[in-house]
């Protein structure tokens, strides 16, 4: 087999993305702390409720987007915020897309945050948003848990495709 030619990456490129997973993983520390706070006291019980435990709620790296701009307010100097999809920009500034939701951190193959999925905890629809496409994420070729999932796929050859994020983490920690 011929093998393809090997094109180095723009180095631009690969410092605009390394910006923009820095900014989600800061993101998801700041949402898991916010999740142990009396502000998510009630998305702590959601997720107790669903049978999540500390341990996994800190491995799959669940949060909670307090109704504040918590995130615009945080990463205000970072040119890049609007790029990752956290915030927008309205017309009395910045603000943060996610507004109390249970965070979702959504991993890349490689295991970098690329996005995030928030559930509604007040019944309202939808019941869950995600992270817009970016330069890092799109939604077709990214599979929530694949990170966690990869090894057990290629010993068992073969995955099972639940719903949502709930179901697929569920299914993983319980074998």
């Amino acid at each position: 087999l011929k093998m393809p030619d090997y094109k180095p990456r723009d180095p631009n490129i690969v410092k605009r993305e390394e910006s923009l997973f820095d900014i989600c993983e800061k993101a998801m520390q700041t949402y898991m702390e916010k999740l142990f706070t009396p502000d998510g006291a009630h998305a702590l019980e959601y997720a107790r409720k669903r049978g999540f435990s500390d341990d996994i709620i800190k491995k799959y790296g669940i949060g909670y987007a307090p109704k504040n701009n918590i995130i615009a307010n945080k990463f205000a100097n970072s040119k890049h915020l609007i790029d990752s999809g956290l915030c927008r920009r309205g017309e009395f500034g910045m603000y943060d897309f996610f507004r109390d939701k249970l965070m979702f951190p959504i991993f890349n193959a490689r295991g970098n945050i690329v996005a995030f999925s928030g559930r509604s905890l007040d019944g309202s629809e939808p019941k869950y948003i995600n992270t817009a496409d970016t330069e890092i994420f799109h939604k077709k070729s990214t599979v929530f848990g694949l990170n966690f999932a990869r090894d057990a796929i290629y010993r068992n050859n073969r995955s099972i495709v639940v719903e949502g994020q709930i179901d697929a983490i569920k299914m993983q920690t319980n074998g």
